[in-house]
């Protein structure tokens, strides 16, 4: 049975389908060329947000004002811009002279503190976690910087050099900071520093593209002067020893878990042929690239070349620095003020039908031995989703006085952001720790797993058109947000090796696998060609696509389909919403974690009926199903 669903969700979807539809292209055989790309309008929507967020909980009022603070864009006076340099220069950090001779700090305690106090986490992150094995106690997390972060910063690097405008790029700032062009004996510097800065996006993308979680390694903080001669480790856990020794919330009785080696040697190998002193130029160097453009618009838009894009590229950054300090906040503004609690429960039940289905898939999969089916299904169950803030947020006096030493105002954006980011180490630093910890960023990947916490983070702008509706049909909840969700679940799934228990234990041999789980599991990753197309999915996107589409199915057998238009049944809207969710588009670069939907969809043939595709392609890739 089948109807009309005649929500404004639904007609607010229909149109976008509509528009995106190009018709003189054939969807059987490319169905990417079909549409047209669907952005998430987060950050167009960001400000109005803050500002009914301000009517109703007084505290918003202060992301509301850095934010428009931000956006207005200076200009920078000379006391903004000395403040600045003394903000940076209280981590550690020097530029564009090298430290004071006799004044030079680590770069592992540069990195270290950074990391501590969620500033610039292009390198590394810092978690504090409760210890799985050790009640009342801590386990630190070092994992590997945010790839929305990285992502951004390496596409900033690649569209200076394609320019050609990396000496102008760099002098532009120079002279913006220090208040002077540079000397005539900077060509050298220039230099070196373009090829620096080359190698470190290769070795970050890297890290948080393509190096899978390796051999993680645990430690105890208060044997750190033991492990000092360690060569991978030993300064790592020198630095941080240092730095936390002084923090009332820890102890040196507290575990210390390096996520993942082989991130850990990339950063070695930078720091051991770059030299202390030079690496922390190079360092300081990419912390003013991501701040400093923000402090007068004028300067962004000499950088771009253009002033539409300058504001556009300003407000995305804006709303990234709002969200480092307030995204708890924002998290609990946008439940109560856009998704309601109905539209929480509907995206608790997504979540939990998928996990579930996820689970059943595992147990049914015969290529997987009976032990390692366990171990597997019991590690998806026990998986901890981190997409809503704590309850904690619900209370107006408790946020009050979270947030209470933080600003509401300055004469300026650049002083307001100093103040605003030494109230973020305050709580970064506190017993608050866990409360003010920002959740994930609201820009793509909306949604990552990870192996070593058995965590999937989800951003809450995966909850926002055109992902997510509270009153739309089961294709655009499953093909949208539902998608998002298994894809990173599914991550469970792409680890080869298993370091970690759903316990909470490490270990480096992954002894708990049968000895055959390596073999079963690669040959279920790699996926043959499917039709006339180089290469093949990844055999994680064929299994959230398995998990999706069975429970889209399963609850559409269960109650009555709701179409959008004769055009658009749901069947069609969950595979035309997937597909978009994949964010590739035709003539664009593809996030390299993600594959091409022609090659993904073209695996089922639940696709092909939808779009009545006559050829059909033999050597289908499958991943728990047998059919």
């Amino acid at each position: 049975m089948s109807s009309w669903c005649k929500t404004a969700d639904c007609r607010k979807h229909a149109r976008l389908l509509t528009r995106s539809l190009n018709r003189s292209v054939d969807p059987c055989q490319d169905f990417e060329a079909a549409l047209d790309d669907l952005s998430i309008a987060w950050v167009d929507g960001f400000e109005e947000l803050l500002s009914k967020g301000a009517s109703v909980v007084s505290v918003a009022r202060k992301p509301l004002t850095l934010f428009r603070t931000c956006v207005s864009g200076g200009p920078a006076s000379e006391e903004d811009k000395w403040k600045f340099l003394e903000y940076i220069e209280e981590m550690g950090l020097s530029w564009p002279q090298k430290p004071t001779r006799g004044a030079t700090a680590s770069p592992f305690s540069v990195l270290v503190l950074m990391a501590l106090l969620g500033e610039m986490p292009l390198w590394m992150r810092i978690r504090v976690t409760q210890n799985p094995l050790s009640p009342g106690g801590h386990r630190i997390v070092v994992l590997p910087g945010r790839a929305s972060y990285v992502r951004l910063f390496a596409a900033n690097h690649e569209r200076v050099m394609d320019a050609g405008d990396y000496s102008r790029y760099w002098k532009l700032i120079h002279s913006f900071l220090v208040g002077r062009p540079p000397g005539t004996n900077v060509d050298d510097v220039i230099k070196r520093s373009a090829q620096v800065q080359g190698t470190v996006v290769a070795t970050l993308m890297y890290v948080v593209t393509a190096a899978p979680y390796s051999a993680p390694v645990l430690y105890n903080l208060s044997h750190a002067q033991q492990h000092a001669s360690d060569a991978t480790f030993g300064r790592w856990l020198t630095a941080l020893s240092d730095q936390l020794k002084h923090e009332a919330s820890l102890s040196l009785s507290d575990d210390v878990l390096f996520a993942n080696s082989q991130f850990i040697l990339a950063v070695n190998s930078f720091l051991r042929t770059t030299g202390d002193e030079d690496a922390l130029v190079h360092i300081s160097w990419q912390f003013v690239q991501m701040y400093a453009v923000m402090l007068d618009k004028a300067l962004l838009e000499d950088i771009m070349g253009d002033k539409r894009t300058a504001a556009s590229y300003l407000t995305m950054l804006c709303a990234r620095e709002v969200e480092a300090v307030y995204s708890p906040l924002i998290a609990m503004l946008y439940t109560r003020l856009v998704l309601s609690s109905a539209g929480k429960r509907h995206a608790n039940f997504v979540v939990r039908t998928l996990v579930q289905k996820a689970v059943d898939s595992v147990n049914s999969a015969t290529w997987l031995e009976p032990d390692d089916r366990r171990f597997l299904a019991t590690k998806l169950e026990s998986v901890r989703v981190r997409l809503w803030p704590s309850d904690l947020f619900d209370d107006v006096p408790h946020l009050e006085k979270l947030y209470a030493q933080c600003p509401e105002g300055e004469v300026t954006f650049s002083l307001l952001w100093v103040k605003t980011r030494q109230c973020r180490r305050d709580l970064m630093m506190g017993p608050q720790r866990d409360n003010a910890d920002a959740l994930r960023p609201n820009f793509t990947p909306l949604a990552s797993y990870d192996s070593v916490l058995n965590t999937v983070d989800v951003a809450i702008a995966a909850l926002a058109s055109p992902l997510y509706y509270t009153r739309g049909t089961l294709g655009m909840a499953y093909g949208g947000f539902g998608f998002v969700f298994a894809l990173a679940m599914m991550g469970v799934l792409a680890q080869s090796r298993q370091y970690s228990h759903p316990n909470g234990s490490v270990d480096v041999s992954a002894s708990w696998m049968s000895k055959n789980f390596t073999g079963a599991l690669g040959a279920k990753l790699l996926c043959p060609n499917v039709g006339s197309e180089i290469g093949g999915p990844r055999g994680d996107a064929i299994a959230a696509v398995e998990v999706t589409q069975s429970v889209f199915r399963d609850r559409l057998f269960r109650s009555t389909q709701l179409n959008l238009t004769e055009e658009l049944t749901d069947e069609k809207v969950f595979f035309l919403t997937l597909c978009r969710t994949m964010c590739v588009r035709k003539g664009v670069k593809p996030i390299p974690w993600l594959t091409s939907c022609n090659q993904l969809l073209r695996n089922f043939e639940e696709f092909s009926s939808a779009f009545g595709c006559s050829k059909h392609y033999t050597n289908k890739c499958k991943f728990f199903r047998n059919d």
